[in-house]
């Protein structure tokens, strides 16, 4: 019986070692190829599978990084030619965040409905009157969340201003907000800002008399400061003149 069992055992050995030394090595495998069965009397046509992938990563490529930059472009709306991925955003760095020069540059080059990238994220530049009615008046239920979950930056404090807050949080703020800027209260704000803006017109005037020009930015800051100031806070700090 053990003899016979030794036996066995090496018919085994032999008959793997046989099947070992008809397998290929692998230094010998021919390269992955994709083959396709083409029909109409054409030759079978081995395609390497490197090209295989060489398309599929091009279409990918069209697909999220291309494609989605075409959505003004089907619409009509004019704008700026975003590059793939990154869209639009190379100008926006360029030109600085919140920018109202820029802005009025996009106005005057493309009207008063443009659109742009921010990466893959649409953003459209509105300053049509009637369509401003329509977003903060007549459609304003559709438009609480300003910026898409790709633009929130979580970080104080421009997390907290109101146009970064959304749902819930939103809601809350401009509820306690909204009282103040009501019929009653803003005519009892209508002295303050008629003596900043008195002021403003005093400056101005100065400046006209002695035919020099003058900062619009600096003027109209310093206006803005002094309205609330007076409004908000009850102080007279006349940045204005000071």
């Amino acid at each position: 019986l053990t003899g016979t069992t030794i036996l066995h055992q090496v018919l085994c050995q032999a008959s793997f070692s046989c099947l070992l030394d008809e397998v290929p090595r692998i230094d010998n495998f021919p390269e992955p190829t994709v083959t396709f069965n083409m029909e109409l009397g054409v030759l079978p046509t081995d395609i390497p599978l490197k090209w295989v992938l060489l398309v599929v990563l091009l279409l990918l490529c069209y697909l999220y990084g291309w494609r989605p930059l075409q959505l003004f472009k089907g619409m009509g709306v004019p704008g700026p030619t975003p590059l793939p991925f990154i869209g639009n955003l190379h100008q926006t760095l360029k030109q600085r965040f919140w920018n109202p020069e820029a802005q009025l540059e996009a106005i005057a080059k493309y009207g008063t409905v443009s659109g742009s990238f921010m990466a893959r994220t649409p953003i459209l530049l509105i300053s049509d009157p009637e369509m401003l009615r329509d977003v903060f008046v007549k459609q304003f239920h559709k438009f609480t969340n300003r910026a898409p979950d790709s633009l929130r930056l979580n970080m104080k404090p421009q997390s907290r201003m109101m146009i970064r807050l959304v749902d819930e949080d939103w809601k809350n703020t401009r509820s306690t907000i909204s009282p103040a800027f009501s019929g009653g209260k803003l005519k009892q704000m209508t002295e303050a800002l008629n003596s900043c803006a008195d002021l403003l017109v005093e400056s101005m005037g100065k400046f006209g008399d002695k035919n020099e020009s003058f900062d619009t930015k600096e003027l109209t800051g310093a206006f803005t400061t002094d309205v609330i100031a007076r409004t908000a806070f009850g102080l007279d700090v006349d940045s204005q003149r000071n």
